[in-house]
């Protein structure tokens, strides 16, 4: 229960559990993020032409709304293991990779109803200059997950079954983006 002072003299109560919220926003994103990328990959944000100046040109793309933590990056290149990656997050010359192991989701979609076939190596997903969206994955080894902004959205309200109250509450993809 949390109370608080607002204009006039009022005292607001909200039956909101911190904790429940927190975990409805983690579950409702994990479910999103899983149920978009059931339906294929809809290809990278943008392209780099000039791939020599790639850190200049990625510093001037935007990140698309809903984009949480997750980073930019620019595809470098592939080879039969992994996508060679450089990142936006402002490291002069910081690179990474994304094995194959976190691309193979990456069917194109075609239409809601298709899928393109199943990818057998990076460059089947995933180009040089290709712009994309990436989440680390494992520190250590700088390697990285391919992402999307899910274009699907949903809800989840939990309540207290014996009193009404609402315990937490979460809508759409980009409303989660603010509690992070």
């Amino acid at each position: 229960r949390v109370a608080g002072r607002v204009n006039g003299g009022f005292t607001v109560h909200a039956s909101i559990n911190p904790t429940l919220q927190e975990y409805a926003h983690n579950a409702l994103r994990a479910g999103l993020i899983s149920y978009d990328k059931r339906h294929g990959y809809r290809g990278a944000i943008t392209k780099i032409k000039d791939i020599n100046n790639w850190q200049e040109e990625i510093s001037k793309i935007r990140k698309p709304a809903g984009s949480l933590g997750w980073e930019l990056a620019v595809i470098l290149g592939t080879d039969a293991e992994k996508a060679n990656i450089g990142l936006s997050n402002g490291d002069e010359g910081a690179k990474g990779t994304i094995p194959f192991s976190e691309l193979k989701w990456a069917r194109k979609f075609i239409n809601r109803n298709a899928l393109g076939p199943a990818p057998s190596k990076p460059s089947d997903v995933v180009k040089q200059g290709d712009v994309v969206l990436v989440k680390l994955s494992d520190s250590a080894s700088k390697t990285y997950k391919l992402m999307q902004v899910p274009e699907v959205n949903g809800s989840i309200l939990a309540m207290d079954p014996h009193t009404g109250k609402v315990l937490a509450m979460s809508g759409g993809f980009m409303a989660i983006k603010r509690h992070q």
